[in-house]
């Protein structure tokens, strides 16, 4: 059994600790770090003039005068030492006026499961991986709105009082500012550089110059840029083309990104990457770093249900200054990106979140203590030059709502690089159903998966994904219609499977249950079984 931390008293369950990397601009300037503030106070403000991002004018009457104020940020490195203090200018987007200001926000960003499948692609083949990041990315969008802004303290010259910004382009903070940066960097990458937007991922450009043997690969995740080239000549002369349109810092191989650490073996032909220095911030955070270790995120038979809800005023009190959804939220970040292992706990633990119980509470203290106990873990990728492979199970009505848990997870060589555990919509009636539909979930990402491996190997046509069941009733089912009268009540949509079949789309296969990856998707096992499942996906010691 797991060893729930400690209570520091009757109320207090290990609050969550002020984050000290990013102070108020008030506090930055009072405290022992005042000068490197301002002398990134200075960077910003300097690149604002650079870059021509507004005019100082007289305010017209009767516009919106957006409010601003300095954001500030110890960036860290992969080791969590301070690699620099940032200061941005930041707009108050939270006073625009929709339709006056802004009108259209989204902005597609590159999908983790994408960089993901990149950097194992690149592993396999021994590609190159390059990353950059261009300098105040939002200051070199036009924006299409006219918006008036507060200028920033101590900006305005003598004889300028009253006097307010006019944008020229996009300022951090804005509605529209990501958008209107996405739409900048595809004109540059699509119309100047030759590159296509790839169909399956938005944020994700490619180039296959065949003529000239050069195959690249650009992940954008706002100013990020996560570059995969067949060779390290064409990765050096993107760079040197990017950097005629923005300004960029070029951070060599990639090594570091979106929080999380990167290493190849390039002998092995495999990537590993690894959040150890992040769930050290989190465990911080909520004051864990000190628990006792935890070997599994949650122990087989272990109740957590609605029941465990608030329901007195002292309940409610007692959970009252509980930071259950920021820890939740830290937590599914590290499932997101390098954990699966904990991603069936979290999804459980989230259909609570409206109204955590003290069970539910130490659950999740439980998953962040698990996560510092196995900090050190990788995710490794990459190795075995074929696609992917794929696991699907569920586990049927084991839960108090009844509703089965569906589980998918798709390997690329020996790791995971997209996987879900999801509470199925309506009630199976049988574990045959349940499985069933699983396979359905599981269909449908590999018809993603598929699509975009197409994209960006420039592959026109692909053998079946292997997909991997345990449930020899709904393998039976999927690739037959000949069970029609015991299937005729599944909505439609779940026979969706069958026509993937048909269309050799994916291939189904027995997979004996101790060795179904999945397992781990859909329900808690005891740790000598989840400790093998967790080193099937690829996430082990590097």
């Amino acid at each position: 059994m797991a060893t729930y931390p400690e209570d520091d008293d009757d109320r207090n369950f290990a609050l969550a600790t002020a984050p000290r990397d990013e102070p108020s601009w008030q506090d930055a300037i009072r405290g022992p770090d005042r000068e490197k503030w301002l002398a990134a106070r200075d960077v910003e403000v300097n690149m604002l003039d650079s870059l021509n991002t507004f005019d100082v004018v007289p305010k017209p009457p009767g516009v919106n005068i957006v409010p601003t104020h300095y954001v500030c940020k110890k960036k860290r490195d992969a080791q969590g030492d301070i690699d620099k203090f940032k200061v941005r200018f930041v707009a108050g987007g939270h006073m625009q006026i929709y339709g006056v200001d802004y009108q259209e926000t989204f902005a597609p960003v590159t999908k983790i499961a994408s960089h993901r499948i990149n950097l194992a692609y690149a592993a396999q083949h021994g590609w190159a991986t390059h990353q950059l990041d261009i300098k105040s990315a939002y200051l070199n969008a036009h924006l299409k709105e006219t918006i008036y802004i507060r200028l920033p303290p101590g900006y305005l010259k003598d004889g300028q009082d009253g006097k307010v910004g006019k944008l020229n382009k996009g300022l951090y903070g804005l509605k529209q500012a990501g958008r209107a940066w996405y739409l900048e960097l595809r004109g540059v990458m699509v119309d100047k550089l030759g590159f296509k937007v790839c169909d399956a991922d938005h944020g994700v450009f490619i180039k296959h110059d065949a003529k000239n043997n050069q195959h690249i690969i650009v992940a954008v995740a706002t100013d990020d840029m996560d570059i995969i080239a067949n060779m390290d000549e064409a990765a050096r002369h993107f760079k040197h083309d990017i950097s005629q349109h923005f300004g960029i810092t070029d951070l060599g191989e990639t090594h570091y990104l979106l929080g999380f650490e990167i290493k190849r073996d390039k002998t092995a032909r495999t990537v590993s990457i690894n959040q150890g220095t992040y769930i050290d911030t989190i465990a911080a955070r909520f004051n864990l770093t000190s628990a006792k270790p935890i070997y599994t995120p949650l122990d087989p038979g272990t109740v957590l249900s609605k029941d465990q809800c608030p329901k007195t005023p002292r309940e409610f009190d007692r959970m009252r200054d509980i930071p259950y959804r920021p820890a939740l939220g830290a937590a599914w970040y590290a499932a997101t990106v390098s954990r699966p292992d904990i991603s069936f706990v979290l999804s459980t633990l989230s259909q609570f979140a409206e109204n955590p119980g003290e069970v539910h509470w130490r659950a999740l203290q439980c998953v962040i203590v698990y996560l510092k106990t196995t900090r050190n873990l990788w995710l490794i990728m990459g190795g075995d030059p074929k696609g992917a492979d794929a696991f699907t199970d569920s586990d049927w009505a084991s839960q108090a709502h009844r509703h089965s848990i569906s589980g998918y997870l798709f390997r690329v060589g020996s790791g995971a690089v997209t996987w879900s555990s999801k509470k199925q919509s309506i009630i199976a009636l049988s574990s045959t159903e349940a499985e069933y539909i699983a396979q359905t979930s599981a269909a449908k990402e590999a018809l993603w998966l598929r699509s975009y491996w197409k994209e960006i190997t420039d592959t026109k046509s692909l053998a079946p994904t292997k997909l991997h069941s345990n449930n020899q009733g709904a393998i039976a089912l999927a690739k037959s219609a000949a069970y029609h009268s015991r299937t005729k009540h599944i909505d439609i949509r779940y026979h969706f499977i069958r026509d993937t079949i048909e269309r050799q789309v994916v291939s189904l296969t027995y997979c004996p249950t101790e060795d179904m990856v999945a397992d781990i998707l859909t329900k808690a096992v005891p740790r000598q079984q989840f400790e093998k499942l967790r080193n099937l996906m690829g996430v082990r010691a590097a």
